[in-house]
């Protein structure tokens, strides 16, 4: 199982389809063990009313074929009781973790938010991620004028014209 903080949209449907396959198969044993269990009670209510039935002849008076059958049936009533109290251990086990499957299944409208919450982290890094471009330009922009020189003081040549005309003719009188 991932941690919802740090869940990605194939691990929310990963960990989605695994509970959902748990938890089936978990139902289908459920099932498979209520079916069991409904099949080993009807057999011992029948093998109960036949030993009850049996119980009322002696009582009547009329001899049982052989005592070994009651000593059999009172053994196979004892057996069933066993496999029916195991089976209401197992059912009681089985619905205990039907419970926790339901308790950590996922719901759609969970699946949801997870999928609302990706969106949003995946826009927060779009921009995060445009942000980092912009400032990676302006760094590069800041080397390549600082590679220029710029940090240097400017040099000018400072070109000064003198009123000097080219006539002489000032000079002479």
């Amino acid at each position: 199982m991932n941690k919802p903080d740090t869940l990605n949209e194939t691990e929310a449907k990963s960990d989605l389809s695994e509970l959902q396959k748990k938890y089936g198969a978990l139902i289908v044993n459920f099932n498979n063990q209520q079916a069991e269990l409904a099949k080993a009670l009807k057999h011992t209510q029948r093998l109960e009313a036949e030993n009850e039935r049996l119980e009322q002849q002696l009582a009547l008076g009329r001899p049982m074929s052989s005592d070994e059958s009651q000593a059999d049936l009172s053994r196979e009533n004892a057996k069933l009781q066993q496999t029916i109290q195991s089976l209401e251990t197992m059912n009681m086990q089985l619905q205990k973790k039907v419970n926790k499957l339901q308790v950590e299944h996922v719901s759609e409208e969970e699946v949801d938010q997870l999928f609302f919450a990706l969106e949003q982290k995946e826009q927060q890094l779009k921009q995060v991620e445009a942000e980092k471009k912009g400032m990676e330009d302006e760094l590069n922009t800041a080397r390549q004028l600082t590679a220029r020189g710029t940090n240097v003081a400017p040099k000018y040549v400072e070109i000064h014209h003198s009123q000097i005309s080219d006539d002489d003719s000032d000079d002479a009188s």
